[in-house]
């Protein structure tokens, strides 16, 4: 039988001072630092930032892909020590969510595997999952499509170049707003500010170009040297899927933030079918990350919706 590891939370770009800042002024949140010691001692500690709303509610900022948390633990030779420490820390964090209480839906980072000690609060603990990436990359675990898919876009004279056009990347993302019609809620003042907050050794854009020079597909990477980088946003020109661009355009960003020491990338979120399928050609593993929510009239609401959903799709299938 295969043990599940201990949890297991590393430095992230998503603690970065100037992404917090970021995050504040365009939604409109407070943000507040934690750090939770293990049983009131040195060395065993959960570090992080809380999102507050007008209510001193926690929340998630748009856009956001998990909450910003790092776990240090000592002694990792000992399971026994480890979990304790980590109990210790994730009771705090339990009892600090459960004072001010939660807005929507919380998304853990993966590596916080156990959040019983929020369970044992009542709130609820669902489940998503992403697929990550390690560097250096291993081209044998790539689906042969994939190559396949970069080698043609090359030969029809598609292109991929970094860019700090904000103006060009908000058009871009514009492309899968309307096929997909939803908002990234991100425009190119936004982008700009946050490029002047992170920087380029935090913040990229990839465009990729068609063979006419149009830009056609953008690719946001969010990242730190030694950390894993955040594949943060994308989209493509409906009329240039099937081209191979999103593929070349991916495996260049990735060639990049390996180059300045990123040691992966998670590409975050592997939740729809079609979205699924696309991120596992590249090779990487499934990684399950946990959601919190509390109970309340919201969380009945959603609850609702999912049953609605459930019998609708279950009486389709009953008379297809």
């Amino acid at each position: 039988m295969q043990h599940v590891s201990l949890p297991s939370l590393s430095p992230t770009v998503l603690m970065d001072e100037g992404w917090i800042e970021w995050n504040k002024e365009k939604w409109g949140l407070r943000a507040e630092r934690f750090e939770y010691e293990a049983d009131g001692r040195g060395g065993a500690k959960l570090v992080g930032w809380l999102y507050l709303n007008s209510r001193g509610n926690v929340c998630m900022p748009g856009m956001h892909p998990y909450m910003p948390l790092v776990f240090t633990g000592t002694d990792t030779g000992r399971w026994s020590k480890r979990y304790r420490q980590w109990m210790s820390v994730a009771d705090q964090f339990a009892a600090d969510l459960a004072r001010r209480g939660v807005a929507g839906e919380l998304l853990m980072p993966p590596g916080a595997i156990d959040l019983r000690p929020l369970q044992w609060r009542g709130f609820r603990i669902g489940v998503r999952y992403t697929t990550a990436l390690s560097f250096p990359l291993d081209f044998s675990r790539f689906d042969e499509d994939v190559m396949k898919q970069v080698r043609k876009a090359q030969r029809q004279g598609y292109t991929v170049h970094e860019s700090a056009d904000w103006d060009l990347v908000e058009h871009c993302l514009g492309h899968s707003e309307r096929r997909k019609r939803f908002s990234h809620r991100l425009c190119a003042t936004d982008l700009s500010q946050l490029h002047q907050r992170l920087g380029r050794s935090r913040f990229r854009a990839f465009i990729g170009y068609g063979p006419a020079g149009q830009p056609v597909c953008a690719q946001l990477r969010l990242f730190a040297p030694g950390s894993t980088a955040i594949g943060w946003a994308a989209s493509t020109q409906s009329n240039h899927l099937r081209s191979g661009v999103n593929q070349l355009t991916y495996l260049e960003g990735l060639r990049a933030l390996a180059a300045d020491g990123v040691t992966g990338i998670d590409l975050c979120g592997s939740n729809i079918p079609s979205v699924a399928a696309a991120k596992a050609n590249w090779g990487g593993p499934l990684v399950p990350y946990l959601t919190v929510r509390q109970p309340g009239a919201r969380f009945v609401r959603a609850a609702i919706r999912e049953a609605l959903a459930w019998y609708r799709h279950s009486w389709c299938m009953r008379w297809q």
